[in-house]
C-alpha cells in the first residue's frame, strides 16, 4: 500500500515538474541587448528600380497593331515576339545610409536577390544606440544615381535601455518611418 502511494506521488511530481519550471523561470526578464544600450533595427524589403527600363506591354501593343494591319491587308500575318523578354530584369542595388547624431552608423549596398538579380533587396541591420534622444537621418537610394536619395527620414527619436526601435518603409505611401 505504501509502495503504491509513493509510485503515484513520484509520477505526479514528474508530470508537474515542467509546469513548476515554467512558473519559476517565466518571471525572469530577457533583453536582446546589453542593459545599458538600445537597438535601432532597420528592416526593409524593397525592389530597386530596373537597370534598363523596358516596357513589354507597349511592345506587345505595337506588335498587335502591326498584326491587325497585316491581317487586314493580306489576310495572313505572323506576330514577331522574339524581342519580347529580351530586356534585362536586373535591378539596382539599394544603398542605405544611416547617420546618428551626424555620425555615420551604416553605409552599405544591399544587393538584389534572385539568380538574375531581379528580386527585392533585403535591407536589414541592427545598430546599438546609447539611451537618450538622438537625431536620426536615414537615406535610401534605389535608382543607382550617385548622391541622390529616393527616400529620406530625418527625425529626433528617444531611445530607452533594452528597447528596440525599427526603421521601415511604407511602400504604398513611399515614405520611411520609425517605430
Amino acid at each position: 500500500r505504501m509502495y503504491r502511494f509513493l509510485k503515484y506521488a513520484a509520477s505526479i511530481l514528474l508530470v508537474l515538474s515542467p509546469v513548476l519550471a515554467v512558473l519559476v523561470f517565466s518571471d525572469l526578464s530577457w533583453t536582446f541587448s546589453k542593459p545599458d544600450e538600445a537597438i535601432l533595427k532597420i528592416s526593409i524589403k524593397h525592389s530597386g528600380k530596373r537597370e534598363v527600363e523596358c516596357d513589354d506591354l507597349a511592345m506587345i501593343q505595337e506588335e498587335a497593331e502591326a498584326y491587325r494591319k497585316m491581317l487586314k491587308e493580306s489576310h495572313q500575318a505572323r506576330m514577331k515576339l522574339k524581342k519580347l523578354g529580351k530586356c534585362s530584369r536586373a535591378r539596382h542595388v539599394v544603398y542605405a545610409l544611416l547617420l546618428i547624431d551626424w555620425k555615420t552608423a551604416l553605409a552599405h549596398n544591399f544587393q538584389p536577390g534572385g539568380i538574375n538579380k531581379d528580386s527585392a533587396s533585403f535591407v536589414y541591420a541592427k545598430v546599438p544606440v546609447t539611451p537618450g534622444i538622438h537625431k536620426i537621418e536615414f537615406m535610401m537610394n534605389d535608382s543607382g544615381e550617385a548622391d541622390v536619395f529616393d527616400y529620406t527620414l530625418k527625425e529626433e527619436a528617444s531611445f530607452s535601455s533594452g528597447r528596440i526601435r525599427v526603421i521601415g518603409l511604407d511602400e504604398s505611401n513611399k515614405r520611411l518611418f520609425i517605430r
